[in-house]
């Protein structure tokens, strides 16, 4: 009877023991289906935020490839050269059109800028129409008749809350974060601009002396509109000014330039003895002694002082009776050039033969640099001639027709952004343009000027002195773009046009690709943010907001630091 209940009582012991053991198998496989589902669950989860996160960042893109439309208006085309000229130089693509018609809805939606030339514009309808697409940017490169603003809805679209006729108006200045320079005071600037009170939802970059708004930028209904109210945009400043507008336009723009300083000594160094009367006067010396006695020992301290390299072209006296001892004394200033890596040319005569033949004689060699006076109009002929097939830099006078660019397979043109040492304020305002489209410095002097003097002002020591001047008002500022020689300005101008970069922008990141690698490469990067690390590249900082970028590989990465908002 005992047995019996022990064995009753030992087989409910296992039998709760062997259920317990199912219920804790049972609740182990629970918690490890839970454990994975939730697992699964948060991985899925990190998932789609990761894709979320990437949708994100493809959306904080300010663009991948800018486009642009340009409304010429009455197909005057022409007149927007400058802009067209510009947009290639900065990588942007564009259609060109007479009227909003020509465009198609799709073209108008994609574009993120439209370009009207003001000047032909009395269609209020084209910007009213524009402005339905919302979070465009508008820019009119002149204004249009002043009758026509006061008398449409165009004077509340444009910010203007009175405007008069066009005046004759004296000084102008660039306020910081515009022109690459900071502050710029043109007092003398002479130009035609309207009388102008704006309303309160504009913001100005440029005014007169008086005050009044010359360059603005209004907010209507979340379109950008940017007023030019000057012939700004006809002049060669308009590349400089169209540049600065696109990088208001958007918080972080980079965008490829040259990156030279170019220092070039025209008609020098002499060949011959000229107007001996007139220098031994003047100088003591005749035109060799005071070449080897003042002008080389100038030149070159003036360019080692300042890190900058002397480049000179010969003038040829086709004529003119070569002794041994002229060959040598050219010959040695050759040699100091070459020293302090400058190259010397020759400007053409008008016989390349003659050229040619006098280059050999003094280098043993064919030269490669040719220079043109402002006069030479047949730039195109020259080159299409087979005997010019070994020059590579051709540089003269700037030329919208010729401005950076190739000439032929083997010649770049190289325009003289400013020619002497009498600057004026359109000098200077070309010259601050130009350093902000192209980031270029090249600057010419005209030998002919010192042997041929027109006064007292063509004295040497009062040349130097406004040529130092002038160089050492920028000299410290922009002392990051690099002094380079006639060959190697080239080069670059060569790289500038072939390089087509894939530029992306991240709200803190931006990626330049390159297709083709040419090796290294130059950009201006405008952002109000700070670099927090590079990659592939080496930037300089040129002012607050400005920096130059070097990229040594055809791809390269910048970051940007996070603006903390609570710091503002």
């Amino acid at each position: 009877m005992n047995e019996k209940k022990d064995f009753e009582l030992k087989s409910g012991y296992y039998l709760g023991l062997a259920i317990m053991m199912i219920i804790l198998l049972f609740l182990m496989l629970i918690i490890f289906n839970l454990s994975y589902f939730i697992k699964k669950k948060s991985h899925n989860l990190q998932e789609e935020d990761s894709r979320k996160l990437e949708k994100q960042e493809k959306l904080k893109h300010v663009t991948t490839n800018p486009t642009c439309l340009i409304i010429s208006t009455q197909d005057k085309k022409s007149e927007l050269k400058i802009v067209e000229d510009s947009l290639n130089k900065t990588k942007i693509s564009y259609m060109t059109k007479a009227s909003l018609e020509d465009f198609t809805t799709e073209e108008i939606i994609e574009s993120e800028i439209i370009i009207i030339n003001g000047n032909r514009f009395e269609n209020v309808d084209v910007v009213e129409n524009l402005i339905r697409y919302q979070e465009k940017n508008i820019i009119f490169m002149s204004m249009p008749n002043v009758n026509y603003i006061k008398n449409t809805n165009l004077k509340k679209i444009m910010g203007i809350k009175n405007i008069t006729q066009s005046e004759y108006k004296k000084g102008i200045e660039f306020l910081p974060g515009f022109l690459i320079g900071g502050l710029i005071k043109l007092p003398e600037l002479k130009y035609s601009s309207s009388e102008v009170e704006l309303l309160s939802t504009t913001k100005t970059y440029v005014i007169g002396s008086d005050k009044s708004p010359i360059i603005w930028r209004n907010i209507f209904d979340k379109t950008n509109i940017y007023m030019i109210n000057g012939p700004f945009a006809k002049m060669n400043a308009g590349y400089g000014i169209l540049t600065a507008i696109i990088a208001q336009i958007y918080p972080d723009y980079i965008y490829p330039i040259v990156n030279a300083k170019l220092f070039t000594y025209s008609g020098f160094p002499y060949i011959s003895n000229d107007n001996t009367d007139g220098l031994i006067k003047t100088y003591n010396r005749n035109a060799m002694q005071l070449q080897h006695d003042i002008l080389i020992p100038d030149i070159l301290s003036i360019n080692k002082s300042r890190n900058l390299i002397p480049n000179g072209f010969l003038i040829n006296t086709i004529d003119n009776y070569l002794s041994d001892n002229t060959i040598e004394q050219i010959n040695n200033y050759e040699k100091n050039f070459y020293k302090n890596s400058g190259e010397v040319g020759i400007r053409y005569s008008g016989n390349h033969e003659e050229d040619n033949k006098l280059f050999n004689k003094l280098f043993n060699k064919d030269f490669k640099l040719l220079e043109i006076d402002k006069e030479f109009k047949d730039i195109d002929i020259l080159m299409e001639n087979d005997k010019f097939n070994l020059v590579e830099a051709v540089c003269g006078s700037f030329r919208t027709d010729y401005n950076f660019s190739y000439i032929t397979n083997n010649a770049v043109y190289i325009p003289y952004t400013i020619e002497g040492v009498e600057i004026t304020d359109l000098d200077k305002l070309e010259f601050y343009s130009y350093l902000t489209a192209f980031g270029t410095i090249s600057q010419n002097i005209n030998f002919e000027q010192i042997i041929y003097p027109s006064d007292n002002n063509d004295n040497w020591i009062n040349v130097s002195r406004k040529y130092i001047k002038f160089i050492d008002s920028y000299r410290d500022k922009f002392i990051m773009i690099k002094s380079r020689n006639i060959t190697e300005t080239s080069q670059l101008v060569k790289k500038y046009n072939l390089n087509s970069p894939r530029v992306k922008y991240f709200s803190n990141k931006i990626t330049i690709k390159s297709d083709e690698w040419y090796g290294e490469l130059h950009y201006i990067l405008r952002t109000n943010k700070e670099i927090d690390s590079i990659t592939n590249a080496i930037a300089y900082q040129i002012e607050e907001g400005v920096y130059l970028v070097s990229v040594h590989d055809k791809e390269a990465y910048i970051y940007l630091k996070q603006i903390d908002k609570y710091s503002r």
